[in-house]
């Protein structure tokens, strides 16, 4: 049975569980894409995937147009997860939400998380991203991301979806594209975090405590990794 609060749903409840991992979505995504997870992960994580409002059961709610609202709208909602252990994970834009989080909760004195991991995005310290799709005339931008991959094709082909779904994915991606840490500098990671990356993108330093970075290349990583599994966390190092 789905539990959820307003920001964060928990497919497969799982209150005996010992870790949490919260996990973040794509541009444009929703939980929705981490909902074949929840089956797979071991017995002893339970998952809750954050909503970003301006989709589905946060339809009629506005958007985030910067990543301060995105970690705002976090925050607020990390108060109706229980208290254990977590990891974090990423993918692409999710990935930087991941990152701002665990500088929030460092700031705030909060606990961190025991692990992040992730998912095919750029140091968020470079500051030159891929061209800026986000500007482009709403039917070029569904056409790239048609050339892009990686978003669903039967959504991107649906017109009257995609007349609803367009703002606020292309808001996603003004807000990743233009993303750069805030310091401006390079800043010590505070926790042990695992980075994939795909055939496309190279390992860019990332200052860890002693040990603790791993770095793995793997060829569907540009992609959602959808192939998530005990066996696969567990290989990889993820939980």
């Amino acid at each position: 049975m789905m539990s959820a609060n307003r920001r964060f749903i928990c497919y497969q409840p799982n209150p005996a569980a010992e870790l949490n991992l919260l996990c973040f979505p794509f541009a444009g995504g929703s939980a929705t894409v981490f909902h074949p997870w929840a089956a797979r992960l071991p017995a002893h994580v339970q998952m809750f995937a954050y909503q970003p409002p301006g989709r589905a059961q946060r339809l009629r709610e506005p958007r985030c147009i910067n990543m301060s609202a995105y970690i705002e709208d976090i925050w607020q909602g990390l108060c109706e997860i229980p208290d254990k252990p977590m990891i974090l994970f990423g993918h692409s834009m999710g990935a930087f939400v991941a990152y701002e989080l665990i500088r929030k909760l460092q700031q705030s004195g909060r606990r961190l998380p025991v692990k992040a991991v992730f998912s095919a995005a750029k140091s968020p310290w470079k500051n030159h991203r891929t061209r800026f799709l986000s500007q482009l005339a709403d039917d070029d931008f569904i056409s790239a991301l048609k050339l892009k991959g990686g978003f669903p094709a039967e959504i991107l082909n649906h017109h009257e979806l995609m007349a609803m779904c367009t703002p606020f994915v292309k808001s996603d991606y003004h807000i990743a594209e233009s993303y750069q840490c805030p310091d401006g500098q390079q800043q010590p990671m505070p926790v042990p975090a695992i980075v994939f990356g795909g055939p496309m993108m190279t390992s860019h330093k990332m200052n860890c405590p002693t040990g603790s970075l791993c770095f793995q290349h793997r060829q569907s990583c540009i992609l959602f990794p959808v192939d998530i599994s005990s066996s696969t966390t567990k290989a990889y190092g993820m939980i």
